[in-house]
């Protein structure tokens, strides 16, 4: 039970930093990360060239893990 306590902490504290990133960000993560789509299907879905996508991915990653190092941190103070 307590795992599943951890876990279950886990997945709302990513799915409220995934809540706090710009639309554009969300958007490719969702689709590459959960959905599993390629970056060629996520340039067609989304309407924008390829390099947008992975530089949106890279750029949205990048704050989605700062949003998770900053949550940790408060979560300990």
């Amino acid at each position: 039970p307590e795992t599943l306590a951890i876990r279950s902490a886990e997945a709302r504290r990513l799915h409220a930093c995934l809540a706090e990133l710009a639309p554009e960000f969300r958007e490719v993560l969702v689709l590459r990360e959960m959905e599993g789509l390629s970056y060629r299907d996520i340039s067609a879905v989304v309407g924008v060239p390829m390099g947008t996508v992975m530089s949106r991915l890279s750029r949205g990653r990048e704050q989605l893990a700062n949003a998770m190092r900053s949550g940790e941190r408060r979560a300990s103070s």
